[in-house]
């Protein structure tokens, strides 16, 4: 469910967790690279909204029969602007496609959205859907339900015994038992579903044979039941006590299997949070997990005879396990070595040996989200821009030993999608993602991006690779405007399924349970809110520091916020008084300056390390280098009197040029357009200060008066 594909470690890693051998990329290319499989793309499409979607985290979504589940916007704006199911604010409804036909799965009678989280083999497909009804112990919130589709009928699994009205469904096998969680009717300020956000308890439960049973905690108040597999064992997260840690403001999470009616806690590596985000038929659990102090994370493979073992990193700090297939080979990301914001390569764990997959050629960041059968890899790459925001690039695969491939060179040009993730690959070679079509970026993937599929082509057969768009195509972009009109909790990167995480994308570490939203008023959280997400500076000499500019940083939350580490990038540094500890609905000030060493423009990032969600924070910095043609001052003088007239040049080149419009420097007098330095040691200066302008545009005319 999350995306990692990594190989077993159990030979590599038993009772002494002996490190795992790295082997690098050189070392799997000395075979002949053998020429890749082209694919036909089918785009597919919507329901005539903007956007498509494929539940990423929880990776069952394309079986070996072909058939993908996922949902789709419709045209219609959601009903519940202020708490939206998607990030777009549209309706939408679940399909599945097999074949390039999409089918709309439908709703609960009065609901208005639906989604799918998982299909197994057999076709069940679990999911969530709306019922038109408003959760009384949550004004305006829409109640949702967890649901099964069998041969297109739904199934409402109804919620606990005990009472409540909200149940989501995480994932179900061929047996029919489905997972997820529900609230309960009890107050709890850290509901584990999302602390602050929903007022009661969060159970994991079990929904088999029409009843849901609440499986209970490792000694807390919440759990939240993750993955099932075909032996009907289930992985997922609980907290272990009530009390909330400093470095977090959240009570312990733990990773757990529950078999035959018993929880067992799977421990973690020394931090506080931690969940599974992978399970295969063997009963072999991956995660991620804190490292003490709370503010790293490594990936962890857990098995009975072992234990939990650290599956460590590429030198850096952070790394995540995405996906395990049944021959124990998992899929995933690491960091690699260097100060913040560290880059990360994709990488596969395999008989005890971590092997670095690298990236798409030219970019800096790749994560590899699942391996099948077969040992094919598919994920995404990215350059440095989008590997910090963060969001995918490239849709890449890996088979035989590399080198990976961008997947976009194994469709027809002019398709109508940039494929930027691959996040399922099925047996039978079939690849399930998501692309962007002309006119929407790579980052704004779930606001106008389409789910696609790829079917293995005979690339010497036009007909056999030919495009299928499945649903409409006339789907637009969000407009400013429909986003304009829902509240400030309605943020358009916040949606009640943004709740059952979705991996997009590379992730910082576990610095909060998975499940948790991001970006709602945490008030048992701290909260780091920055008053900029981009600062553009003016074009300054090369060599010389510009004025600052200020970010104000603000603990938006209920707890306090541990500011632990404030950089910024090449070419830009920052002084600040926000370094510790700060309390709720305090502020503190960052000071940045900008100074070039080359000409052009420049970019950066200001990273702010806290304890609060999404950490690092981060604000785009650029500006541009630039160097002075005057010699003396950098400024525009006025030269060269003509009958009456002077005009501006520049000094300094071996041709007198005129001043390009709105030059300044180093605080130059300005007088009407032409520039002028009180301290210019030009004899004319007097007779510069009494100039006017006339005429327009680059190197207007000054009269001497």
């Amino acid at each position: 469910m999350k995306q990692a594909r990594s190989a077993i470690v159990v030979s590599l890693l038993a009772a002494l967790a002996i490190p795992a051998q790295m082997i690098g990329q050189e070392q799997l290319t000395g075979q002949q690279q053998k020429q890749h499989t082209h694919y036909r793309l089918i785009d597919l499409g919507t329901f005539g909204g903007p956007a498509s979607y494929l539940q990423n985290g929880f990776d069952g979504l394309l079986n070996n029969r072909g058939i993908a589940a996922g949902w789709a916007d419709t045209s219609t704006p959601d009903p519940n602007p202020s708490f939206c199911f998607n990030p777009d604010c549209f309706v939408s409804h679940a399909f599945q496609s097999q074949n390039g036909a999409l089918t709309d799965l439908g709703t609960l009678p009065g609901g208005a959205s639906s989604q799918t989280t998982w299909i197994t083999a057999n076709g069940l497909i679990s999911g969530n859907s709306q019922n038109g009804q408003i959760d009384p112990l949550f004004s305006g919130f829409p109640e949702n339900r967890a649901v099964l589709w069998n041969n297109g009928e739904i199934t409402d699994l109804g919620t606990l015994p005990e009472g409540g009205y909200e149940s989501f469904a995480s994932t179900v096998n061929s047996r029919g038992q489905a997972v997820g969680f529900a609230l309960n009717t009890i107050p709890d300020p850290f509901s584990l579903a999302g602390p602050g956000f929903f007022p009661t308890q969060t159970r994991a439960f079990l929904w088999q044979n029409g009843a849901m049973q609440d499986l209970g905690t490792l000694g807390g108040s919440g759990a939240f039941a993750i993955l099932v597999n075909e032996r009907g064992q289930i992985a997922g997260e609980s907290y272990t006590d009530s009390t909330p840690n400093s470095s977090t403001g959240l009570p312990t999470v733990h990773s757990f299997l529950w078999e035959n009616g018993t929880m067992r806690d799977l421990g973690s590596l020394g931090g506080t949070l931690g969940n599974p985000t992978g399970f295969n038929n063997r009963g072999q659990v991956i995660g991620v997990s804190n490292l003490a102090g709370d503010l790293t994370s490594h990936p962890f493979l857990w098995t009975k005879n072992h234990g939990m073992q650290d599956l460590g990193t590429l030198g850096g700090d952070n790394g995540f396990a995405n996906w395990i297939n049944d021959d124990g080979v998992i899929a995933g990301k690491a960091d690699l070595p260097g100060p913040l914001p560290q880059n990360h390569d994709a990488v596969l764990w395999r008989h005890g040996a971590m092997i670095d997959l690298g990236t798409v050629p030219g970019d800096s960041c790749a994560n590899a989200y699942y391996v099948n059968a077969s040992g094919q890899v598919v994920g995404t790459s990215e350059d440095q821009e989008l590997c910090l925001i963060p969001t995918g690039q490239h849709a890449f695969l890996w088979e035989s030993g590399g080198p990976m491939v961008d997947l976009n060179s194994l469709i027809p040009t002019g398709s109508s999608l940039q494929l930027t993730f691959a996040v399922a690959i099925n047996d039978r070679g079939e690849i399930a993602g998501f692309g962007v079509p002309a006119g929407c970026a790579p980052q704004d993937v779930d606001l106008c991006g389409h789910a696609y599929v790829l079917i293995p082509c005979n690339e010497n057969s036009m007909s056999d690779c030919q495009e299928t768009i499945a649903g409409e195509t006339a789907a637009a972009p969000a407009s400013a405007e429909h986003l304009a009109r829902q509240t400030p909790l309605a943020n358009p990167r916040n949606s009640i399924v943004s709740m059952l995480p979705r991996r997009l994308g590379p992730l910082s570490g576990v610095h909060r349970p998975a499940a948790f939203p991001n970006g709602f008023d945490l008030t048992a959280s701290p909260g780091a809110t920055l008053s900029e997400t981009s600062l553009m500076f003016p074009g300054q000499n090369v060599g010389t520091t510009s004025r600052a500019m200020t970010v104000t940083l603000t603990n938006s939350g209920g707890a306090t916020l541990n500011v632990t580490d404030i950089d910024t990038t090449a070419h830009f540094a920052e002084r600040d008084n926000c370094v510790g500890s700060l309390a709720p609905a305090t502020s503190c000030e960052i000071n940045i300056t900008f100074t070039p060493s080359t000409t052009g423009s420049l970019t950066g990032m200001l990273l702010v390390t806290d304890n609060a969600s999404g950490s690092p924070q981060a604000v785009k910095l650029s500006g541009a280098g630039i160097i002075s043609h005057n010699k003396l001052t950098g400024a525009c003088l006025l030269l060269r009197p003509t009958p009456n007239l002077w005009r501006c040049y520049l000094t300094g080149v071996q041709d007198l040029k005129q001043c390009p419009a709105g030059q300044t420097a180093n605080e130059p007098v300005r007088e009407e357009g032409c520039l002028f330095l009180p301290s210019d040691p030009s004899p004319l200066e007097d007779l510069s200060r009494s100039c006017s302008r006339s005429g327009s545009g680059v190197g207007g005319v000054c009269e001497a008066k």
